[in-house]
């Protein structure tokens, strides 16, 4: 009886020796394929950040631009407004499309009444 405990008990230790190691293997290559996607979609994400990087600075250039221009408006607007108290043509453009002054410190957009 001994015997064949003996011979049985190396077989089963060697396969249970076997199977642990493939276990490791596996929990290992898991590990190492989910780094790998990790890495991945980190690098995309910086790719992503560096191209809006990129278009923030394109538009910066605009942005200005456009506040440059806005002022020259509303200066034409100021120059139109004082022109339309002695002239006919300048106050009719005024009446037409609605030119005012706004205040400054008010919003541009009215606030909504309460209910």
């Amino acid at each position: 009886m001994n015997a064949t405990d003996s011979s049985t008990q190396p077989s089963e230790s060697s396969a249970t020796g076997i199977g642990l190691v493939l276990l490791a293997l596996a929990m290992n290559l898991f590990f190492l394929f989910s780094a790998l996607s990790y890495w991945s979609g980190l690098k995309n994400q910086i790719r992503q950040n560096n191209a809006l990087a990129q278009q923030i600075a394109q538009s910066k250039p605009v942005a200005a631009n456009a506040r440059v221009v806005q002022g020259m408006l509303e200066g034409l607007a100021n120059d139109l407004l004082v022109l339309s108290k002695s002239e006919g043509d300048a106050h009719r453009l005024v009446e037409k499309y609605q030119i005012r002054r706004m205040n400054p410190s008010a919003p541009a957009v009215p606030a909504a009444p309460a209910k």
